[in-house]
């Protein structure tokens, strides 16, 4: 019994330190990050498309959450569609 509920404590703070980051993540589509984060002395630059799609999908999910309080009707999922093929697009089509 002891151990199912440090089983469940460490899954629940594996899952807070996920949403901590997934909204610390955030603010790069804001133009919220530090200039120093995203300066490289070489070429080597992260693929933000790809690591930002999960964040994507999470600011999504809250507008239609937020819109659906509101009264209001959710966001088609053709437009959802077609702004996530678009950023899958764009990362396929990556040259080195």
């Amino acid at each position: 019994m002891a151990t199912a509920t440090a089983t469940t404590t460490t899954m629940f703070e594996m899952f807070m330190q996920n949403i901590w980051r997934l909204i610390g993540e955030t603010r790069y589509f804001f133009y919220l990050a530090n200039p120093y984060e995203t300066m490289f002395p070489d070429m080597n630059v992260p693929r933000y498309v790809s690591e930002m799609f999960h964040v994507f999908i999470f600011l999504a999910f809250i507008e239609n959450i937020i819109r659906f309080c509101r009264g209001k009707t959710i966001i088609r999922l053709n437009d959802s569609i077609a702004s996530i093929s678009s950023g899958l697009v764009q990362d396929c089509f990556r040259f080195v």
